[in-house]
């Protein structure tokens, strides 16, 4: 059977787009807070659909991976977003030394900031509804000024 060159073509874009769903690690994500500042974060622990990678608690990260911490004026909001456009439950975590100290409000994908001027460790916990189980952790280093 010979096929038509269109027929090809729609053919291949269905092969991509499907493949393209098929992503094997979560997506990376930033915060960006009024609009002009953005806060990256690093990936660190996840189960996906390929797997699963382990990383060290968030501060540790913090050394480990010499993340730098990006100024944020007290009381801002962010919003977290997803590369891959997703829209994950998440909740966010402050970390002291060796565990999570509390809990920020997060609502629709927006979170704000403490009022306190200090420096921050904070941990993204996301987690994407399916067939399987998806799940992902980012830490992001802040100054509150």
């Amino acid at each position: 059977m010979v096929m038509s060159g269109e027929k090809m073509i729609v053919l291949l874009l269905i092969f991509a787009t499907i493949l393209s769903g098929c992503n094997t690690e979560p997506p990376e994500a930033e915060v960006v807070v009024n609009d002009d500042t953005e806060i990256s974060t690093f990936r660190g622990s996840y189960h996906w659909t390929e797997g699963a990678a382990e990383y060290d608690i968030p501060p540790q990260l913090v050394q480990s991976e010499e993340l730098e911490r990006t100024e944020v004026d007290g009381g801002s909001i962010g919003t977290i977003v997803f590369d891959d456009g997703s829209d994950p439950s998440i909740s966010i975590q402050e970390w002291s030394e060796n565990e999570p100290i509390s809990e920020l409000n997060a609502v629709n994908n927006e979170v704000t900031f403490p009022e306190d001027p200090g420096t921050y460790i904070f941990e993204i916990s996301a987690e994407w509804e399916g067939d399987l189980a998806k799940s992902a952790s980012y830490t992001l280093y802040v100054e509150i000024v």
